[in-house]
């Protein structure tokens, strides 16, 4: 007899699929693999990171944060824009699912763990 048990998924919340772009072409690519028809310039005006917020072919939230050319930022300037990007993502995911007053340590760990994500897509990626 095969046995049937299995962990069960640790994570608490289901929160919204986001990457890291470095390139308008990888943008391009994410956009099309996320069936969006449309979609917005890679870095909007005088910006130099931008996060787009959008909603998949499946209805479900995905946010791409776009970094332009960060050849003459250090990797603390970097670190910065996309912590500033996690906030965005975290407004979004809030608003998404209808959260109007999360609780402060909810909102700092959510931030803290996209932040971390994206600084390790960048490190990667870079």
């Amino acid at each position: 007899m095969k046995n049937k048990f299995k962990w069960c998924d640790n994570s608490l919340i289901y929160g919204p699929f986001f990457c890291l772009c470095l390139t308008e072409k990888e943008y391009k690519r994410q956009i099309k693999r996320c069936g969006i028809k449309n979609p917005s310039t890679f870095l909007n005006k005088n910006a130099n990171a931008t996060c787009h917020h959008l909603t998949n072919s499946q209805g479900k939230l995905c946010c791409i944060v776009c970094l332009g050319d960060y050849s003459n930022h250090s990797n603390l300037e970097i670190y910065g824009l996309l912590i500033h990007e996690a906030v965005h993502i975290w407004q979004q995911f809030k608003d998404w699912m209808g959260e109007d007053k999360p609780s402060v340590e909810f909102e700092a760990y959510s931030i803290q763990a996209i932040s971390q994500e994206l600084i390790e897509s960048f490190d990667k990626q870079k």
